[in-house]
């Protein structure tokens, strides 16, 4: 039996089968998050992904390749994988780029309506902002900067479905490069996933194991209100619902770009990714060094309504700072900078760490990166946190 082969976002849900578009519009919209609202009811969202995928994965499958967008976060993918537990024997991930371009002789431009990911054979996959005006122009810089030569490589421009495609000035302008430009579809997706399996029928990503008591959702109307990821924060810089950048870096790679909303900010790439909700601080990410003891990244990101300066963010720190326990904070400095960027930077001191934050500014968003050591050994983090505080930006 063939695979079922399932497209994951990042606008819709397809495979073999059809869902009502109140699961999908609703799935899609609250993948980050653990309850939504579905026609008037809590749901889990790991539930509706589960029933969703059951449907739209069509007659029982051996096999189920989940096909995902390549600058889609860790988190998402692991949520959905396991959503799929006992829908098949089998379930193999793919991220789109990858899927496509597995021939090594494709270079696949796989568009979002935010990101436009650029996958050359052989070389690491760049991410970029896909901006709204200009976007031939954009898109074909983007080819040459990652290092096409005329006539030796097909150019295929992936537009999942529903994603606003590029106009045809692109094809035009790539063409008038040199460069052979097609497009994919759906046809050439399952035809290309199904000839990466080994011997055609999958090899396990994730066990599948039998899951009972599924139940249906009705076909009501939709209130896509999502109520998984309400926190309440507890100190200034506010908390951000992370996600990890999934592009693989190349093998002599030694960071990787994480990406929340518009902002994203460059890591180590082998450093372990999490979510901390609880605890002292903010919700935040924990970016942890594979040392085993506390070295790390924390980011946190908070917005307002208008643009903000580095005076107004050292002033609100230090009423923040005020207001804590004496001796958990210390050496607030208005006028500080980290890699040449200017920055609010202050410590902070718990038992057996020292975190030193750097509070950095993009527009009316505000980035804090905390860079977290044992006391006394800040080198060892000294260079992947001047890394994170210059990279930090807002995607326009």
């Amino acid at each position: 039996m063939n695979p079922a082969v399932v497209e994951v976002g990042p606008q819709t849900v397809r495979g073999p089968g059809s869902a009502p578009r109140d699961w999908i519009s609703v799935a899609i919209e609250c993948v980050d998050d653990q309850l939504a609202l579905l026609d008037d009811r809590l749901v889990e969202v790991r539930r509706l992904w589960s029933d969703l995928l059951e449907v739209v994965a069509g007659e029982r499958a051996e096999t189920l390749v989940l096909v995902f967008p390549t600058w889609w976060s860790s988190g998402r993918v692991e949520l959905i994988t396991d959503a799929a537990d006992g829908i098949a024997a089998e379930v193999v991930v793919r991220q789109r780029a990858a899927a496509l371009g597995a021939d090594g002789a494709t270079a696949v431009v796989e568009l979002s309506e935010e990101f436009v990911v650029i996958a050359t054979p052989g070389a690491d996959a760049k991410v970029l902002p896909r901006g709204e005006r200009d976007s031939d122009a954009f898109l074909g810089a983007g080819l040459r900067a990652a290092g096409f030569l005329a006539g030796t490589i097909e150019v295929l421009i992936d537009v999942p479905a529903e994603v606003s495609p590029p106009t045809p000035a692109l094809s035009a302008r790539l063409r008038a490069d040199g460069l052979p430009v097609a497009y994919g579809d759906r046809h050439r997706m399952v035809r290309s996933v199904r000839g990466g399996l080994p011997d055609h029928s999958g090899a396990r990503d994730q066990a599948g194991r039998e899951s009972a008591g599924r139940r249906a959702l009705s076909r009501g109307r939709v209130a896509a209100v999502c109520a998984g990821a309400v926190v309440s924060l507890a100190s200034v810089g506010g908390g951000w619902a992370a996600q990890k950048l999934s592009v693989q870096p190349p093998a002599g790679s030694s960071t990787a770009l994480l990406v929340e909303g518009r902002v994203v900010v460059r890591v180590p790439a082998q450093w372990a990714v999490e979510r901390i909700t609880s605890g002292p601080g903010s919700a935040r990410l924990r970016v942890s060094a594979p040392t085993g003891d506390s070295t790390a990244i924390h980011l946190t990101q908070s917005a307002g309504a208008t643009s903000t300066t580095i005076a107004d963010v050292a002033e609100t720190l230090r009423h923040a700072v005020e207001s804590e326990p004496s001796g958990v904070f210390a050496d607030l400095d208005p006028t500080g900078s980290v890699g040449g960027r200017p920055a609010v930077t202050y410590r902070e001191l718990r038992e057996g760490s020292e975190t030193r934050w750097a509070v950095v500014i993009d527009g009316a968003i505000r980035v804090a990166i905390g860079c977290q050591s044992p006391p006394g050994r800040l080198d060892a983090i000294r260079d992947a946190c001047v890394r994170a505080v210059q990279s930090a930006h807002v995607v326009r």
